[in-house]
């Protein structure tokens, strides 16, 4: 399952620094059946994009979006929410996103451009 995880600061740095990042019962988002309903759209592309936007609002404090690809426990189909418990490293995120709200837009970045990330995300701050 595609997750897409908001994450602080401080997890980015920590990333940044080769360390584990320890998360137990999270809240993250993920494209399910019930929240292509809910979003009425079918577009792949328009649904991830909701998705990680989405995943702002299930945690507080956060900066950018990783998206990985784990087993997740659905708490709200509806909405997307999802709950998991792992030890992440760097190497386990697929790509990291920051989004731009009023723009409805997300900037992509490759795990190996996570010091731009870190600039671009200090910019914006």
């Amino acid at each position: 399952m595609r997750i897409f995880l908001a994450l602080t600061m401080d997890e980015l740095s920590r990333f940044a620094r080769s360390e584990v990042v320890s998360l137990s019962a999270v809240s993250a988002t993920a494209v399910t059946d019930e929240f292509s309903t809910t979003v009425e759209s079918a577009d792949s592309d328009e649904l991830d994009l909701l998705a990680a936007l989405s995943a702002l609002d299930v945690r507080d404090n956060c900066v950018a979006i990783a998206a990985l690809d784990l087993e997740a426990e659905v708490i709200d189909a509806a909405l997307g929410e999802v709950q998991f418990s792992a030890e992440l490293r760097l190497e386990d995120i697929a790509c990291f996103l920051i989004a731009d709200v009023e723009q409805q837009e997300l900037m992509w970045f490759g795990i190996q451009e996570l010091d731009q990330l870190m600039q671009k995300v200090k910019h914006n701050v």
